[in-house]
């Protein structure tokens, strides 16, 4: 879904996507957990994915890890700037408009 030097984020907590796509993330914070799930951080990562703009975010929105109990924020982000390309197995992937 992407060009080599394209950007991604996968999200909240998985990196080996970016291993074996061979992508870089869009964030230095590259995934979040509740307990880095600190105000700044959270701002900051959604100001990068903002900046960088990746054509691909990997989204898991279950469980403890869940993108809306560890970065809400990143909701509004998504919905102006994505559309959701597919599903695979509780992932949600989003491409840029």
């Amino acid at each position: 879904m992407t060009r080599r030097d394209d950007r991604i984020w996968v999200g909240p907590f998985d990196p080996l996507p970016y291993c074996l796509a061979q992508r870089q993330p869009a964030s230095r914070y590259y995934f979040i957990v509740p307990w880095t799930a600190k105000p700044e951080i959270r701002r900051r990562i959604v100001d990068d994915i903002a900046d960088a703009a990746p054509e691909l975010i990997v989204i898991e929105n279950q469980g403890v890890f869940g993108l809306g109990r560890v970065l809400p924020e990143l909701s509004d982000t998504i919905a102006k700037n994505y559309h959701l390309s597919r599903s695979y197995e509780g992932l949600e992937f989003y491409a840029g408009n």
